[in-house]
């Protein structure tokens, strides 16, 4: 019996996380770029030309700057306790997942940067803008689902 409660007490201490920890500042970030991108989506959601693109490019450049800072961040978080484990013991049924906040906050940027390159260009029109919101914000909905889930 004492031997049962031993092991028991062994195993409840062995946990595989399989995870990065939260970190609210990837979260805060992310809910900053994504307001300062929603604020340029409604500057722009009338269409603009290209000739008031000047007005706009600091804008563009600070939400890609932003979502690049994050992304470094979010790569350099330490991997989950459990994954050299899981990878040194190979535990069958078990995998080892790479978090997807980098690649996703990579697939954010890029709207921003091809509707930045389209307004210096040409301009948008009230349908462009309405696609590169969508797109960014689908990356973005992704980005925060995961990160928020990390906080248990």
């Amino acid at each position: 019996m004492a031997t049962g409660l031993f092991v028991a007490a062994v195993l409840t201490a062995c946990t595989v996380q399989l995870a990065p920890n939260y970190d609210p500042s990837i979260v805060d970030g992310i809910g900053a770029a994504s307001e300062d991108a929603e604020k340029l989506f409604a500057s722009v959601s009338m269409g603009v030309s290209a000739a008031t693109f000047a007005k706009r490019e600091d804008d563009y450049n600070a939400i890609i700057g932003k979502l690049e800072a994050l992304r470094i961040s979010a790569e350099s978080r330490p991997a989950a306790s459990g994954s050299l484990f899981l990878q040194r013991h190979a535990i069958k049924g078990i995998p080892t997942l790479a978090t997807p906040t980098p690649s996703v906050l990579a697939e954010a940027g890029k709207p921003i940067a091809m509707m930045r390159d389209s307004d210096r260009k040409r301009g948008l029109t009230p349908l462009l803008v309405e696609g590169f919101k969508n797109s960014f914000e689908i990356s973005i909905q992704q980005a925060l689902t995961y990160e928020k889930a990390l906080q248990r």
